[in-house]
């Protein structure tokens, strides 16, 4: 079966969440025998055609130069589709790029297509959303939510059903890690405790609420915080540590690969993810899988994947006070890190790329019977 997966942006140059999601389902599918072919936007020093584990990644004009490069972007995308011929089109992301090709691939290719929200997509507002969702959820073979948080928001828009399938963990990357070594590779001794944020630094990742967290701890000197990640808001984060003379406590690393994450969350004792909005975030399922208590806000899905004092903890948004609190909660309690701990590793082989790919598996068994519902 060929299977053509339509991306926003593909790794190596893009690692959030929804990028890293993209390229495990190609690689699981591929693994399974699946013809797959990723097309996506093209960045500097990347060639327009590559193979990798197994699938072919096809990264086209860049559809960032405005409406003109959008449109060139969605002809480039329409050719190889005519040139690869797949039995089935998937969208990686519901953006408007991916709306309207999908639509293009079910009325004039007459593919049988998959739309998949991945966040963001669902969450934030854009031009033409409220059209587009209405004629790509009614109009898909099938539709996919992330989560039961993101199944209500994307009713909203057209009433269906929709599959709920969220994104998966390579478990690998985090096995036969030693915490012992990770710490002697960063410099770090065993009497510090160390605090991990991953992700974007962006407003709503509420990362200057956790900066004020560790400002507040100030008789608890032994716990640091590293932040991992780039954006927008890295100057002013930056000069918030500086106002709060927390140089020697905060360490910003910027943005990793792939295969540098596992290290950095082994020789953690905490993820915490302050977010003021999130629809299912990878950096979650990672820290589960890397035994990590998780501190996290009280905000969308993420109270469905973190419950409060079993495998994590519970904050409001953009209140550094209780999530200073709960650094501390954990910091002097052993049996519960422990007990949270255990709970995270076990929770995290469901999220397992084996068992996502199963999920996926039996959705494709719908092709060719296309449900007549319209």
């Amino acid at each position: 079966m060929k299977i053509v997966l339509l991306v926003r942006y593909f790794p190596p140059t893009w690692l959030s969440g929804s990028e890293i999601a993209a390229y495990n389902v190609a690689r699981s599918l591929a693994a399974k025998g699946y013809e797959i072919s990723v097309v996506t936007t093209r960045d500097d020093g990347l060639p327009p055609y590559s193979k990798d584990n197994g699938f072919s990644v096809y990264r086209l004009s860049n559809s960032k130069s405005g409406i003109l490069g959008g449109i060139i972007y969605i002809f480039g995308v329409i050719r190889h589709l005519l040139k690869i011929d797949p039995d089935i089109v998937q969208a990686q992301g519901i953006w408007i790029q991916n709306c309207i090709l999908l639509l293009i691939a079910k009325f004039f290719l007459k593919k049988f297509t998959i739309a998949w929200g991945q966040g963001s997509d669902i969450y934030v507002p854009w031009i033409f959303k409220k059209m587009l969702f209405k004629l790509v959820f009614k109009y898909s073979d099938i539709v996919i939510a992330l989560t039961e948080d993101m199944l209500d928001e994307m009713n909203k828009f057209y009433s269906r059903k929709i599959h709920i399938i969220p994104i998966g963990v390579d478990l690998d990357r985090f096995k036969n890690l030693s915490r012992e070594q990770a710490r002697k590779d960063f410099n770090i001794g065993n009497e510090k405790e160390i605090a991990l944020f991953v992700g974007r630094l962006h407003p709503i990742k509420g990362v200057k609420y956790l900066i004020e967290a560790i400002s507040l701890l100030s008789d608890q000197s032994n716990i640091k915080l590293i932040i991992i990640g780039d954006g927008q808001e890295r100057v002013y984060l930056e000069n918030l540590v500086r106002a709060y003379r927390l140089e020697e406590r905060v360490y910003f690393l910027g943005k990793l690969s792939m295969e540098e994450i596992p290290t950095l969350m082994k020789l953690s004792d905490y993820f915490i993810l302050p977010s003021l909005s999130e629809g299912f975030p990878l950096t979650i399922i990672e820290a589960m899988a890397s035994g990590l208590p998780i501190i996290t806000t009280n905000v969308r899905s993420l109270p469905k994947i973190v419950k409060d004092n079993l495998n994590g903890c519970i904050v409001e948004p953009k209140n550094p006070w209780q999530i200073a609190e709960k650094i501390i909660l954990l910091s002097n309690n052993i049996s519960l890190k422990c007990k949270i701990s255990e709970i995270n590793l076990d929770t995290a082989k469901k999220f397992s790329w084996q068992a996502i790919t199963s999920e996926l598996e039996d959705i494709y068994s719908e092709y060719p019977n296309r449900p007549n519902r319209y």
